[in-house]
């Protein structure tokens, strides 16, 4: 299973959503007991893993905690695409960033 976007994944955001994507990850790093206090005037954020993107859409428009649900193909007996996953969750997050 994919565990992180691409290099290319994520350099298709604009400069805005890389800047509003690296504070998010930086706050993250920091919560998490990591050092991050200074963002570049051209962020290139780290590429994420599916756990920072499903917290990241918790955050962000309430997920989990809202009920709110993600447009997840699903496969037989109720289960993810391993496949797919971690490009389903980029995509939602990439929405959230669009907006």
């Amino acid at each position: 299973m994919k565990q992180h976007i691409t290099v290319e994944q994520r350099d298709s955001l604009t400069d805005k959503q890389k800047y509003t994507l690296a504070y998010w990850l930086c706050n993250y790093t920091n919560k998490h007991g990591g050092h991050c206090c200074v963002l570049p005037s051209k962020p290139e954020p780290s590429l994420m893993d599916i756990g920072q993107m499903i917290e990241f859409l918790d955050e962000k428009r309430g997920f989990i905690q809202g009920g709110r649900h993600l447009e997840i193909p699903i496969v037989g007996c109720g289960q993810i695409d391993p496949l797919t996953f971690c490009d389903d969750l980029w995509d939602a997050c990439k929405e959230v960033l669009e907006a």
